[in-house]
């Protein structure tokens, strides 16, 4: 009924290529003729390989910011608010339980597939489309779980994730610096992600995911291209070593951000299971 293109960046670029029109023209193959298209907000240069194929498919195509839009209400530890525009429309004070204001964009690409779709032929009532979108659960990206220290899980491992990730920590913990706990591939932007990230903390811990497609930068050589980016570093090789040396350093009150890799959160929080399960036992 519809194809949904979400936001493009530069990742996975052995395979699709490296750069963002390249990118774009491997995410554009799920135009399908004739059938219309929902595009989030792209850079101008993938934005004109998406327009270029929908005109070749004739799909028609709505562009967030031109044909629908948001307004984000507010973002935060109890998810994000926002509000619809299409045309002349609006639907005020949706919500969703994702933190981060990236995700009113998100909420609003959503929202517009599922218009576009029912003027297809699947109506989905108001009602409906409130309680799908609180009941949306994504876990590794910005995941909180609630403690002392509190841990907030997020997968971030590309540059734009990074961005989005340092937003939503400016957004929903505005007073509070973060100890991260660190793990990034060999094959990702590792310095722009640690320059986006790490001067926001008050300390990092540096690790290694233990398994995964790629292989992991060393913690030590991870320190090194940390220098000068927080006030304190910590090396751990072992990943429930560094959750460990993290509460410490956050403390009761603080905060741990787990992130870098989805392979290291999916690593610690298994880890974290194992041991609650080991208590319990």
């Amino acid at each position: 009924l519809v194809s949904v293109i979400t936001p493009i960046g530069l990742d996975h670029t052995r395979v699709l290529g490296g750069t963002l029109e390249h990118i774009a023209r491997e995410k554009a193959g799920i135009i399908k003729p004739g059938a219309p298209v929902v595009c989030a907000h792209q850079p101008e240069e993938a934005q004109a390989v998406i327009a270029a194929r929908a005109s070749e498919s004739g799909s028609p195509l709505y562009e967030a910011g031109r044909d629908f839009g948001w307004e984000l209400q507010s973002a935060d530890a109890g998810g994000t608010c926002f509000t619809f525009r299409w045309g002349a429309d609006a639907v005020e004070h949706l919500h969703v339980p994702l933190l981060g204001p990236h995700q009113a964009h998100n909420g609003a690409v959503a929202v517009a597939a599922l218009r576009v779709a029912a003027e297809a032929g699947f109506p989905v009532s108001e009602d409906a489309l409130r309680r799908g979108l609180a009941a949306v659960r994504w876990p590794g990206r910005m995941e909180l779980v609630p403690g002392r220290p509190a841990l907030l899980f997020d997968g971030a491992h590309n540059a734009e994730g990074a961005r989005a990730l340092a937003e939503g920590l400016r957004a929903v913990f505005p007073e509070r610096k973060p100890v991260f706990v660190l793990g990034v591939l060999a094959e990702k932007p590792v310095d722009a992600m640690l320059e986006t990230l790490l001067p926001l903390g008050r300390a990092a811990v540096v690790t290694a995911p233990q398994h995964g497609r790629g292989r992991p930068v060393e913690p030590e050589e991870l320190a090194r291209r940390a220098a000068g980016l927080v006030p304190e570093i910590a090396v751990e090789a072992d990943p429930l070593a560094a959750m460990a040396r993290a509460k410490e350093l956050a403390g009761a009150e603080g905060l741990v951000v787990v992130t870098g890799s989805l392979y290291l959160v999916g690593e610690v929080q298994a880890l974290l299971a194992g041991e609650l399960q080991g208590v319990r036992e």
